[in-house]
């Protein structure tokens, strides 16, 4: 059974299974075992998005997400940092966002408080950890095409 998958890379679209490269960006592929996958994930209730539903959703999130910080900093004012964090952890959880890493969410609080270097060396953490993969996807893509 052939599997979408949804390629990000404009210089790498490919037309077929494993043929070339063409102009779209959405590749079909076989993967091995992806019936039974697809299989167990649909009889587990699983949503499988496409891309205009995935940007969409992360549109959404991240929307609430900023909301759920403003309303944590409008009541933070006065409040121990363990009370804004349960404030901030009150307000993700009201609009049904699922709870960021303990060193987000405390640089999240942090923030809220009026300190941004946490959120800033997150930061910084999270685009060097990007370099890194983009250097490796780079390295696969250039030994593939053999240039």
């Amino acid at each position: 059974m052939p599997v979408l998958v949804s390629l990000f890379l404009p210089s790498y679209p490919c037309e077929r299974a494993n043929e070339g490269i063409g102009e779209g960006l959405v590749c079909l592929v076989y993967l091995p075992g992806a019936d039974l996958t697809r299989q167990r994930m649909d009889e587990a209730g699983a949503e499988i998005l496409d891309s205009d539903e995935l940007w969409e959703k992360a549109k959404s999130d991240t929307q609430m997400r900023s909301e759920a910080f403003r309303a944590a900093h409008d009541g933070a004012a006065g409040r121990s940092r363990e009370e804004v964090r349960d404030i901030h952890m009150a307000e993700l959880r009201s609009r049904g966002l699922a709870m960021p890493s303990e060193s987000a969410l405390d640089a999240a609080v942090e923030r809220i408080m009026g300190d941004p270097l946490p959120s800033a060396r997150l930061m910084g953490e999270g685009l060097i950890e990007t370099g890194k993969l983009l250097h490796g996807i780079f390295k696969i893509f250039w030994h593939a095409t053999g240039r």
